[in-house]
């Protein structure tokens, strides 16, 4: 069983939302809960990097290579887009791969309809220029649904992806919109348990359906009532089920 485990969170989130999901996971495990902001500053970008990949990616994979050994993902949002775009470019000692409301391609276009149109992207990306509290709120209150989220905590987490820069949070929509992953997924060889809130504003629940039908060994849960920020908003949800899989190796089929 491996003892390292890598929590990547989605765009505009801190990496620190994820311990109260990481907490369900064997005490014994080396837990890093990270953001994509994180990554961005801590990648190197060497050009003669080799394939090419994102600096999320690239970021991600030294990091679990200086460390050495085997390890597990749980990725979630744009987290999920870096880890299974890591995972299928790099030769990672990955044994074990969670992907939670992610996608291998963000935005919709005329052969993939399980995105979202790009015209949405582009006015986040301005909105950011324009009034980025708002842009953020709105954001927030959408991941959030079908619940209405706690006032203070949607001002918690505007505070914090205003500490990461409006250029750190353009550059991530600007990967989400460039990055296309659907020919990569038959690399991923690791066993994937593939979760997804049904009533995702995010992030279609269709995307989770195409992973699951390309990805080599994948299971698929769907969660009723659930949007796009469920797993670290009532994470007793899925916690025990991420539990099984990493640390067990079980998981149903789809529910």
């Amino acid at each position: 069983m491996p003892d390292r485990l890598f929590c990547i969170a989605g765009w505009a989130y801190d990496g620190k939302v994820l311990n109260g999901l990481a907490a369900y996971l064997p005490a014994s495990f080396e837990t890093h809960c990270l953001s994509p902001a994180h990554l961005l500053k801590e990648d190197i970008n060497h050009a003669s990097d080799s394939p090419p990949a994102s600096a999320y990616a690239r970021s991600l994979s030294r990091q679990i290579n200086r460390q050495g050994g085997p390890c597990s993902i749980i990725a979630w949002s744009m987290g999920a887009v870096i880890a299974l775009e890591a995972v299928s470019l790099f030769a990672l000692p990955v044994h074990k791969l969670v992907i939670i409301n992610g996608t291998a391609k963000f935005c919709s276009a005329p052969d993939y309809h399980n995105g979202i149109p790009e015209k949405n992207i582009r006015a986040m990306k301005a909105g950011l220029l324009k009034n980025p509290e708002k842009t953020l709120s709105l954001f927030f209150h959408d991941a959030a649904s079908p619940a209405t989220p706690d006032a203070a905590v949607v001002d918690e987490r505007i505070k914090t992806a205003l500490s990461f820069g409006t250029k750190t949070l353009r550059d991530g929509l600007t990967c989400l919109q460039e990055t296309d992953l659907r020919q990569h997924l038959k690399d991923i060889a690791v066993p994937v348990l593939v979760i997804h809130g049904e009533q995702d504003r995010i992030i279609p629940q269709a995307a989770a359906r195409f992973l699951h039908a390309r990805l080599p060994q994948s299971t698929l849960h769907s969660f009723r009532n659930a949007g796009h920020s469920f797993c670290i908003d009532t994470p007793e949800r899925v916690g025990q089920m991420i539990f099984e899989f990493i640390a067990k190796g079980t998981a149903s089929d789809e529910t």
